[in-house]
């Protein structure tokens, strides 16, 4: 009777400890997922960031050659289509005003700067793919060089506006330039804020020294 009560407790003894051990077991197990997962997303921030300085390498290089090629031929002063004012820049869509017309002149330099304009596009196009896809940190690239894309790019949206037509709204080059255009008058009106706000506490300041 008394071995059988003795081997009860250590049945019962090595039931907890095998209990024990498979508890242990899945602790760790949670933790090496946990740590697979921040490894995975450290890894996955690294590429991000390495995708994010090709890009804006090869807008500084690739993206400006091909603009500067297509502005020796096609300079947007020159179109009365590709006039600033003819354009309509909302958070969300690009228009051009109604009854805008070409002459025959700015016909033929549109014709003739054909390939330096689908160059230019396509490479706007690379570019603008890897923000809108979430490859490359298009906030990180913003601030170095989110000004110099839209500079670029603005003088000749009517045109490529005119070449996409309906598409443009699903087009990674207008979304980009939607996104960073309004992130660049939204600094703009910042910048204006604060010094409005300087200027009024200098008149604050003299009018109480009078």
């Amino acid at each position: 009777m008394d071995s059988l009560i003795t081997a009860y407790y250590i049945s019962g003894i090595i039931v907890a400890f095998c209990a024990i051990i498979a508890l242990s077991q899945i602790i760790i197990g949670k933790k090496q997922l946990v740590f697979n997962e921040e490894n995975r997303k450290k890894e996955q921030q690294r590429d991000m960031v390495k995708c994010t300085a090709e890009q804006v390498a090869f807008l500084s290089k690739d993206v400006v050659s091909a603009h500067d090629k297509l502005y020796n031929v096609l300079k947007p002063e020159d179109i009365s289509l590709l006039q600033e004012e003819n354009l309509t820049i909302s958070n969300n869509s690009i228009s051009i005003k109604k009854g805008i017309t070409l002459n025959d002149e700015e016909r033929t330099k549109i014709v003739n700067a054909r390939r330096e304009a689908v160059d230019f596009y396509n490479n706007l196009e690379i570019f603008s793919s890897y923000f809108v896809m979430k490859i490359a940190d298009e906030n990180i690239a913003f601030h170095l060089i989110g000004e110099d894309f839209c500079r670029m790019l603005k003088p000749y949206l009517a045109l490529y506006l005119i070449i996409e037509g309906k598409k443009n709204k699903d087009n990674a080059v207008f979304k980009l330039f939607l996104l960073w255009h309004s992130k660049l008058e939204t600094l703009k009106l910042t910048k204006e804020k604060r010094k409005l706000e300087e200027a009024l506490k200098k008149m604050t300041e003299r009018t109480f020294s009078l």
